[in-house]
């Protein structure tokens, strides 16, 4: 579990300065020995006396003791009147806002309609089957005022097929329409441009702890991973 947490993506260094106000050195140079190349985005202080949170990308927090001795990987609850309090989700939340806020709207593909009332951001791959579904209700989302904007976010990496792929989409002349004949199984004509942003959008999913497809990311930085139906969405964006 500890392994899988630190999925490191080079985006930022640490805030030394905090961390040593925080005396979390130790454990920030112990998470790095216990995980080569392992590079601290931010740490910061929890409720809990003696406890310290550390970001290390992907989403992902890892808690420990500022000596370093002791390492807790999961999320951190807070327990009120009205229940449960996922702390870390508030973090990861906020970072999702930040990222997506700073996602160029230009690089994204969008299905938009003549009066948007909310916007959604998706995640996407080509060859994922639970895109082409949620594409299949794309004039439904835009009936409801739904503005469905589009990320490329290749599973298998940079430099796969399907990044391939995804690059001569969004390299088309038309690439709405490029990208709705892809996922109904047309074969993607080979195309190359300097100025394609699968890349940067790769990156950021990952920034921003996308694991599957399609991932969606509200403006909030609310997460919703998967597509399970329309109404749902609608009822977490507060569309009816």
């Amino acid at each position: 579990m500890f392994a899988g947490l630190l999925i490191l993506l080079g985006l930022a260094g640490c805030d030394d300065e905090r961390a040593n106000a925080l005396g979390a050195e130790q454990l920030i140079a112990n998470l790095q020995q216990v995980r080569a190349g392992v590079e601290v985005l931010d740490a910061h202080q929890t409720p809990i006396k003696g406890l310290v949170g550390v970001k290390v990308g992907g989403g992902n927090v890892v808690y420990g003791t500022p000596d370093g001795r002791y390492i807790v990987a999961g999320d951190l609850f807070a327990v009120r009147a009205s229940g449960l309090v996922n702390l870390t989700e508030r973090v990861r939340t906020a970072d999702r806002k930040a990222l997506i806020a700073s996602l160029d709207p230009a690089t994204m593909i969008k299905f938009a309609p003549d009066e948007a009332r909310a916007v959604i951001n998706v995640f996407t791959d080509l060859s994922c089957g639970y895109c082409k579904e949620f594409h299949r209700h794309i004039d439904e989302f835009m009936g409801h005022g739904i503005e469905v904007r589009y990320a490329a976010f290749p599973r298998a990496g940079v430099g796969s097929d399907v990044y391939q792929q995804m690059v001569s989409v969004w390299c088309a002349n038309d690439s709405a329409d490029a990208l709705t004949r892809a996922k109904l199984g047309e074969p993607v004509p080979v195309l190359s441009c300097d100025d394609h942003p699968i890349d940067v959008h790769y990156r950021l999913g990952r920034a921003a702890g996308i694991g599957g497809t399609p991932g969606i990311v509200l403006f909030d930085g609310r997460y919703i991973p998967g597509f399970d139906t329309v109404a749902k969405i609608l009822e977490e964006v507060g569309v009816g």
